[in-house]
């Protein structure tokens, strides 16, 4: 049988796939948080904000399990540990502890990402994939800051 006339320059390894399913998980713990938080917000506007990080986690994770299984991996089920819980926030009453739980979770996600996203150079998709969800991050906790700093 013949040489392949093309040789991938990577090849996705099952390091890559273990990598994005620990970003999965990670976006299924800030999900969970997101949706705690929103409803117990007093602020309309603070609520609608939340809102819509859970949906950019939702539809990232949904992003980060399309590169999973185009690496012949399964999506990841499982939640990841973060500083702050579903249980954790549904104790919290008031705004300013409310948006400094999620932002806790948004720095640790940032954190998840800077450590994998030099590593996971599978493919252009996946790099792209992953860049995209640290922006995303960022925006986040750009936003927390400064209405954190605004309510101080």
């Amino acid at each position: 049988m013949p040489f392949p006339q093309h040789i991938p320059d990577t090849v996705p390894s099952h390091d890559t796939v273990d990598k994005l399913n620990d970003l999965i998980a990670h976006h299924r713990t800030s999900l969970e948080v997101c949706d705690a938080a929103a409803p117990r917000l007093d602020d309309i506007v603070d609520r609608g904000e939340i809102r819509d990080m859970a949906s950019d986690h939702l539809r990232h994770l949904d992003s980060l399990a399309r590169c999973v299984e185009k690496l012949g991996g399964h999506p990841t089920r499982t939640k990841a540990e973060l500083p702050h819980d579903r249980g954790d926030v549904t104790d919290l009453a008031r705004d300013e502890p409310l948006l400094t739980a999620v932002l806790a979770d948004e720095e640790a996600m940032a954190q998840v990402y800077s450590e994998v996203a030099d590593e996971l150079k599978a493919s252009d998709k996946v790099e792209a994939t992953v860049d995209r969800g640290l922006e995303l991050i960022d925006k986040h906790r750009s936003w927390l800051r400064d209405e954190l700093q605004a309510s101080a």
